[in-house]
């Protein structure tokens, strides 16, 4: 870090999902073993974020569809 034309950065990211735990079907009754098809997650959020190691300069981004 003695070179005062090099930046150096600190980059991370982390994703959170909710995903549905329950759902109601009705399922004729000679049907033994019922499939309910649905999308794994319901929503979800991630966030970039960098941090410049220089002088603690914070970026961050926020995608998904929270």
């Amino acid at each position: 870090m003695s070179d005062p034309t090099v930046e150096v950065w600190a980059l991370d990211e982390v994703h959170f999902q909710q995903h549905g735990s329950r759902c109601r079907i009705w399922v004729p009754p000679e049907v033994r073993d019922p499939v309910s098809l649905h999308h794994p997650t319901r929503k979800q959020v991630g966030y970039f974020g960098a941090v410049r190691l220089s002088d603690g300069r914070f970026h961050y981004r926020m995608t998904g569809d929270n």
